[in-house]
């Protein structure tokens, strides 16, 4: 094919520094990146809020300075800074959106397991060493609660053996099984294995019949109801019907 030492080679793009905290890691994404980083003591101090705004700032700031190396007019570059002012502008509005859908002070985290001091609910599974928790999990407006598996001594959470399964039932208790209900880790394909202890969680939805097993047996529930902020919400009485 002939001597190719002088063909074009494109050069390797510098590693954005999302990427460069998780080198063992391919997330799709640098946001699945920042997401799973595994730097826990900075999400403590500094807030979630604070640690997402710096970490898309820096790759804001990562790609300006590599389109900008390759610009040798002024004026493009110029136009490229305000091109960048843009995008931080609206960045910061998307980010004032996302905390006003929260009540204007903080993000909605979906998935957030429980802190002490927040409002649980419990449902016994008899004969087992675990029993089933019910939180909010950021999930209130999709009319869900997030569901796993606690310790019935200490209500730590805990990876439950697959011989564990919760049903959602076609029509209400006491009616068939219509599907087992899939991890939010295992839909995401993520090896059993590689899912820290405790971490794993379900999405179940308010006023509707599941059915949980395990070993010792099985008991049915019903998720409950949230009538927080709901107008004209009436009780259902039971009464009989006189003769008329």
């Amino acid at each position: 094919m002939g001597d190719q030492s002088n063909s074009h080679q494109l050069a390797t793009p510098p590693v954005s520094p999302a990427r460069q905290r998780n080198p063992g890691h391919e997330p799709r994404d640098d946001v699945e990146s920042l997401m799973e980083t595994s730097e826990e003591q900075d999400i403590q101090d500094t807030g979630l809020n604070d640690l997402f705004k710096a970490a898309v700032k820096e790759e804001l700031d990562w790609e300006f300075k590599l389109r900008a190396e390759r610009l040798k007019d002024a004026s493009q570059k110029e136009k490229l800074e305000l091109e960048f002012e843009d995008r931080r502008r609206e960045f910061e509005a998307q980010l004032d959106a996302m905390r006003a859908m929260n009540g204007g002070t903080n993000f909605l985290i979906r998935g957030a397991k429980p802190e002490s001091g927040d409002q649980i609910h419990i449902v016994d599974l008899p004969g087992s060493p675990y029993v089933i928790r019910i939180f909010n999990g950021g999930m209130q407006g999709l009319h869900q609660y997030l569901l796993d598996f606690v310790s019935r001594d200490s209500l730590a959470p805990f990876n439950v053996p697959e011989s564990y399964a919760v049903w959602r039932l076609a029509e209400g208790p006491g009616t068939a099984k219509l599907n087992r209900l899939i991890s939010w880790e295992k839909a995401f394909y993520y090896p059993d294995a590689s899912v820290p202890q405790g971490e794993v969680r379900y999405s179940v939805i308010e006023g509707t019949a599941y059915r949980a097993e395990c070993p010792a047996g099985f008991v049915e529930f019903i998720v409950p109801v949230r009538t927080e902020g709901v107008q004209n919400l009436f009780h259902v009485e039971e009464a009989v019907q006189p003769r008329c």
